[in-house]
């Protein structure tokens, strides 16, 4: 393949990853919403562990684990982020702030 193919390819895949990120956001922001209405804090260290083992253990061997926890623990403080937002929005909503 040329350069040009192998460039496509990329584009292809970051299209995907995209998606793929935007759609685990909208999942995260609604555990943000049921954790706000349920009392239950944003920021979980166990369940954050489990995702980093999981995306370790599903590692295909192409990238070294500094490198998928590194990538994963920047997803992690973007979805908390995310969850914080919205159960902001949750509690406005119940306190009939909009």
């Amino acid at each position: 393949m040329k350069l040009k193919d192998w460039r496509e390819e990329i584009d292809l895949i970051d299209s995907q990853i995209v998606k793929l990120i935007g759609q685990r956001s909208r999942v995260v922001s609604k555990i943000g919403t049921l954790k706000a209405k349920a009392g239950i804090d944003i920021h979980d260290p166990k369940r954050e562990e489990e995702i980093l083992r999981n995306a370790v253990s599903n590692a295909d061997g192409n990238l070294c684990e500094a490198t998928i926890l590194s990538i994963y623990r920047r997803i992690l403080v973007e979805s908390r982020q995310i969850q914080i937002d919205a159960s902001k929005i949750a509690r406005n909503e119940e306190a009939g702030i909009y």
